[in-house]
């Protein structure tokens, strides 16, 4: 009988995920706010299966995030060198697509912080 049981917990372990292993899974997504690369990376390699792929997982959301997020200014450079030459309609393009362009990547950027965040507070409370 103590085997039935034991087994029985397992599965539920296995299926639900120790506690232990949710707050580190939750870390590696809520470290957006005070280490986004670093916590990640360090749990990727040392951490057990389950809590890394959750790192993996929140590293690279970590990366395209600030990717995004660091691509802005080049976009509007682009819009600040097409508005010195932007006087016929051909050259109305570059502005509006530059504009178009960083406002994607804001909106991606800010969409996946926000999957971060909603991540990490699920794991919490799972």
């Amino acid at each position: 009988m103590e085997d039935l049981r034991k087994s029985y917990y397992h599965k539920q372990a296995d299926y639900y995920g120790n506690k232990n292993e949710n707050i580190a899974s939750s870390l590696s997504y809520l470290s957006v706010f005070f280490a986004p690369v670093i916590l990640p990376i360090i749990m990727w390699i040392v951490a057990s299966p389950p809590v890394s792929t959750h790192a993996r997982k929140a590293l690279f959301n970590h990366i395209i995030t600030w990717v995004c997020f660091a691509l802005v200014p080049f976009a509007l450079m682009f819009f600040a060198g097409g508005m010195n030459s932007a006087t016929t309609n051909a050259d109305n393009w570059l502005v509006f697509s530059s504009w178009i362009i960083a406002v994607i990547l804001v909106v991606t950027g800010i969409y996946l912080f926000i999957v971060n965040i909603v991540r990490g507070i699920k794991l919490l409370l799972v």
